[in-house]
């Protein structure tokens, strides 16, 4: 019986299951542990439990991935912020300069 990740689609190709070291960068360091934890029991109960393990440590890599991009957007706004109020604050200088040399 295969078992599929219903998140490989949503994951790039290099953090699937060949990108253990993308994933271990991203991963929980107890997600990492129970991954190897599980890799020791015996056969039988490993084939059992390993897909659902691998599915949450992909889960975990997914949502701290999606994280950094979250984090990312939220400092390119309060840059885009900031200029956005530093050209206001120019423009209004440049309004108030001619209101006062057309008067």
């Amino acid at each position: 019986m295969s078992y599929a990740s219903p998140w490989e689609s949503a994951l790039p190709a290099a953090a699937s299951r060949d990108g253990e070291a993308e994933l271990s960068e991203l991963t929980p360091a107890e997600l990492i542990h129970l991954r190897e934890r599980v890799r020791e029991l015996p056969v039988a109960l490993r084939e059992k439990l390993e897909p659902y393990v691998d599915d949450v440590v992909e889960q975990a890599a997914f949502r701290a991935r999606v994280l950094v991009v979250a984090c990312d957007a939220m400092a390119r706004m309060r840059l885009d912020l900031e200029l956005t109020k530093f050209d206001l604050e120019v423009t209004r200088k440049e309004r108030d300069g001619l209101k006062v040399g057309s008067c």
